[in-house]
């Protein structure tokens, strides 16, 4: 699998070198993306498959100075022009399990500056969603279908 590994790899990388062209921290921002990209090929992925942030951060290599370049990089491995992965949402229900938040809820909450409970529905704080409704991180389609096909 090294060698089909590396040609995804390549793939993902060719587009992130188009899209942080001449970006400041071009270099940093390549790396690390190369360091989560290689990290996560050499995991067993299927569509289950997620990363929370602590887990994409001790892929990245970067040291807790460099929290911003961090970020940046998720963010251009879940750009829709790189399509590496993918942003989801969840909550923990009542039933004591966590559960996809819809992503046009979350879109409207922000734009309107109007939060809800995923649970209960009642009026909340927007530092109360925050803590409830947890972002997470899964291998786009399109990785997944990379993956399958060279498998």
């Amino acid at each position: 699998m090294i060698g089909s590994e590396s040609n995804i790899s390549e793939i993902y990388l060719e587009r992130i070198k188009k899209h942080i062209e001449g970006k400041q921290l071009e270099q940093v921002l390549e790396s690390t993306c190369s360091n989560i990209i290689f990290s996560i090929l050499h995991k067993n992925l299927d569509d289950t498959s997620y990363f929370n942030f602590s887990a994409l951060f001790k892929m990245s290599k970067l040291n807790m100075n460099q929290k911003q370049e961090f970020a940046d990089s998720v963010y251009i491995l879940a750009h829709p022009n790189i399509d590496f992965i993918v942003q989801k949402f969840q909550y923990e229900a009542s039933d004591g399990f966590w559960h996809d938040f819809d992503l046009d809820i979350i879109y409207i909450s922000y734009k309107n500056n109007d939060f809800y409970h995923p649970v209960t529905q009642n009026k909340i704080e927007k530092e109360e969603f925050n803590d409830l409704v947890l972002p997470y991180f899964a291998p786009s389609n399109e990785l997944l279908c990379l993956i399958e096909r060279v498998s």
